[in-house]
């Protein structure tokens, strides 16, 4: 009894001298310099408004959230134009072994190890400790930087209006009670956000781990028979028509999921049995891992350029894309997307513009273009009047695109993942009654929404979506063997990784691992005149180049 009552009264004394401490929460309320409802948060498409908000443990550690005015602290570099430094000084002393942070890098600002991130911790007697971190890239092992974020921990995800947001932990020893810490975005072009701040006792911080589960197998497109794949189109010669068919984010590993989900096996899709398979890197100017404006203008325009940056080169020289070329040369030139028709891999096409989120250039850029189709996803096509002025038929139904006559702008409500190949059909007809031929871009944005959101459903749906405009465009080949068709991806989204569980069971395992682009090559498969180019190890900016080549047309020259 003696021995308990003094355990007791240790433990008692241990706690009241703060030799056992547990999680210290600290509330930016009032102290930061943004929130969560003005400000920068509104250009950030308020990305950040589903993190959860009070008392809340992430990874393992406890934060208290603020909302409401300078709740959070938004840092930049010299050329964000943001606030670059900013000081927090706490009511009451941060007392424990470790300070945990949590924050996130919105904006990398860099292509290297660049510093995004500075902390000048100060202590109660007058001492201080400085920490840095490197810009974070993302979970996945093709992020570019081997050391990544120093010791950052993903802890929180959601995927948001600009695509798969995440906030990490980060955790630094502290050498006392802390009284306040200087906060510096690093690097020029970095954007820091700061949410939360913690300390207490040596703690394993946990990462955070999504469990993907497929809930709907949808409808695939039949297979090709011995005896289609027989009259396949040749691989030799010369195209008159060129159709690209591009998978938004469509990795090897989401074709190598919907194949096992589909078929029980993989290497069973539609495109992989094209005659012609190659690979293709995707690494923009600026970043190891590309953005799609940066990957479609490489693709389109045979050149590298820097993430965010349609149709010019890095320094925003407008560079003619590969579709303006075939216009010029008087092909029928054609562009049909489930994104909008602003998305960034259709506009690389057709506009040059230093921002990919400046819709109304590209707009007007769109409206110069000439294309004879522009369709996007949608209700109505943006716009309509300026379509209208500059002699579009502006259709919102697949009935209006058939009975349109002349140029066609326009959006179509891709319902399902056959809708996008009936538009196809109908496009390539239309196109097809130029005697000259035509090049057309057809893109199924779906497969990177099943990446960003770590959607197993999403990733099939788009990848099975690709598979049926492939169908489309091998049965417009068979009467029209002259033409060429090559599908491939812009990059690769989530860093899926899958393989069966029991061979021949539809169920295949998958783990996405990351909500990011990744640098992972893609893969290209081809069938038609010309199609054998493409059996190799390419980089995204000998496409089009290829294309040129086949046609006997230029290629970057800069836009007059």
């Amino acid at each position: 009894m003696k021995h308990r009552f003094a355990s007791v009264l240790l433990l008692m004394a241990a706690l009241f001298s703060g030799l056992l401490l547990s999680a210290q929460t600290a509330s930016i309320a009032g102290k930061g310099n943004s929130d969560f409802s003005g400000g920068e948060w509104i250009k950030l498409n308020n990305d950040y408004a589903k993190l959860p908000s009070g008392a809340v443990t992430l990874g393992g550690i406890d934060f208290d959230l603020a909302r409401g005015p300078n709740s959070c602290l938004l840092l930049g570099g010299k050329k964000t134009g943001w606030q670059e430094e900013a000081t927090i000084t706490f009511d009451q002393p941060l007392k424990g072994k470790f300070l945990y942070l949590l924050h996130t890098f919105i904006e990398e600002g860099s292509n290297d190890e660049r510093v995004g991130g500075k902390l000048k911790i100060k202590y109660t007697d007058g001492s201080s400790s400085k920490e840095k971190l490197t810009r974070y890239i993302g979970s996945c092992p093709w992020g570019g930087s081997i050391r990544r974020c120093a010791n950052a921990v993903p802890v929180w995800g959601e995927y948001a209006v600009s695509g798969y947001v995440e906030a990490q932990v980060s955790k630094f020893e502290l050498k006392g009670d802390v009284k306040s810490i200087e906060f510096e975005a690093g690097y020029k072009g970095a954007k820091w956000a700061i949410f939360g701040v913690s300390a207490g006792a040596d703690q394993k911080v946990t990462s955070l781990v999504k469990i993907s589960k497929l809930n709907n197998v949808p409808q695939a497109a039949a297979r090709f028979t011995d005896e289609e794949v027989k009259a396949f189109p040749p691989c030799e010669g010369k195209p008159r028509n060129i159709i690209l068919i591009i998978g938004d984010g469509m990795g090897l590993g989401a074709i190598n999921f919907t194949s096992n989900v589909i078929y029980g096996k993989p290497g069973q899709c539609l495109m992989e049995q094209l005659p012609v398979k190659g690979l293709c890197e995707t690494y923009s100017a600026s970043h190891d891992v590309t953005d799609s404006a940066a990957s479609g203008t490489a693709i389109a325009g045979g050149y590298k350029t820097n993430n965010g940056y349609l149709g010019v080169t890095p320094e925003k020289r407008p560079m003619r894309t590969i579709a303006e070329e075939a216009r010029d040369a008087g092909k029928s030139v054609g562009l049909l997307t489930t994104d909008g028709i602003a998305g960034a891999t259709p506009s690389a096409f057709a506009v040059h513009v230093a921002g990919r989120h400046n819709k109304a250039e590209i707009i007007e850029d769109y409206c110069k273009c000439d294309f004879d189709v522009l369709i996007g996803a949608g209700k109505k096509a943006p716009s309509n009047e300026k379509f209208s002025a500059k002699g579009y038929a502006v259709i919102s139904s697949l009935e209006e695109f058939r009975q349109a006559k002349g140029k066609v702008a326009g959006a179509l409500p891709f319902e399902n993942n056959e809708t996008l190949s009936i538009a196809a059909k109908e496009m390539l007809k239309r196109l097809n009654a130029n005697p000259r031929g035509f090049f057309t871009m057809i893109e199924c944005s779906w497969p990177d929404g099943g990446g960003h959101g770590n959607n197993p459903d999403t990733t099939v749906r788009g990848v099975t979506c690709v598979d049926y405009v492939v169908r489309a465009a091998v049965e417009f080949a068979r009467t029209n063997p002259d033409t060429l068709i090559v599908v491939t991806a812009d990059h690769e989204t989530g860093g899926i990784v899958c393989t069966q569980n029991i061979p021949g069971r539809k169920s295949p395992f998958v783990y996405y691992q990351c909500g990011n682009h990744t640098g992972a090559p893609v893969g290209v498969f081809a069938v038609g005149p010309g199609a054998k180019a493409f059996g190799t190890v390419l980089n995204n900016i000998n496409i089009s180049p290829i294309f040129a080549k086949l046609w006997g047309l230029p290629l970057g020259r800069p836009v007059r």
